[in-house]
């Protein structure tokens, strides 16, 4: 294996890592975001959840009467 060779190898191994990372921390910000809005939907009585034994929380339906 050349120098050349060896240089695109490993730049080739650091941009896969790269954007396996990015990938990464995109996945957890989205999931924090997601928990962040249904939270204050919840505050704000929008939605109603309860809580599970394992600290879920489970989305329950509201039906509302009609008169």
């Amino acid at each position: 294996m050349t120098a050349i060779e060896h240089a695109l190898l490993a730049t080739f191994v650091l941009w896969i890592c790269y954007q396996w990372g990015r990938y990464e921390s995109k996945k957890e910000l989205i999931e924090e975001a997601i928990a962040n809005t249904l939270d204050v939907l919840e505050t704000n009585n929008y939605i109603k959840c309860r809580t599970l034994e394992n600290g879920e929380k489970q989305l329950l339906e509201v039906v509302e009467k009609t008169k």
